[in-house]
């Protein structure tokens, strides 16, 4: 397979959009990964002291669902709890590198992808021309080969 190499308005346009979107994919990253959530399957006095331990360790409660019935081996629970400011300042500046190479992977694989794709279309209609002049040109060649038969046996 022939490789190829993006172009610079392709390259100018990976910049553009992530300059558009940096921002909001950043943010929706960190908040996402600065999440944890905890599933309580057994109304046990064990699950809920791990719940209280979260937050008397300065985990605030983002999101708490319960089943009206408990049914066995399913989460009686889920809880999802925003981690203490402390964790998310220590873990903010990691996550946003990683935030923004997600990003930039993201948006060069798609381009990439749609030049890979054009580039592809551009070589095979390359090899479609190709094949058409070479069918345009036998007809011709066979009576030039005829042609030069002919004269070699004149001579």
């Amino acid at each position: 397979m022939t490789t190829f190499s993006l172009p610079p308005a392709a390259i100018k346009e990976i910049k553009a959009i992530y300059k558009a979107e940096r921002d909001g994919y950043v943010s929706e990253y960190v908040r996402r990964h600065l999440r944890e959530r905890v599933e309580l399957t057994e109304p046990h006095p064990v699950s809920l002291v791990r719940l209280q331990e979260h937050i008397l360790n300065g985990y605030r409660i983002a999101d708490l669902r319960s089943q009206d019935i408990f049914i066995p081996g399913s989460p009686m629970m889920r809880v999802v709890l925003d981690r203490p400011q402390s964790v998310i300042d220590a873990d903010r500046v990691e996550l946003e590198a990683a935030a923004e190479a997600a990003l930039m992977d993201e948006i060069t694989d798609e381009i990439s992808q749609v030049y890979a794709a054009r580039h592809r279309a551009e070589m095979e209609a390359k090899a479609a021309e190709e094949a058409a002049a070479l069918e345009a040109e036998a007809p011709s060649m066979r009576e030039r080969i005829r042609a030069a038969l002919a004269d070699s046996e004149n001579e």
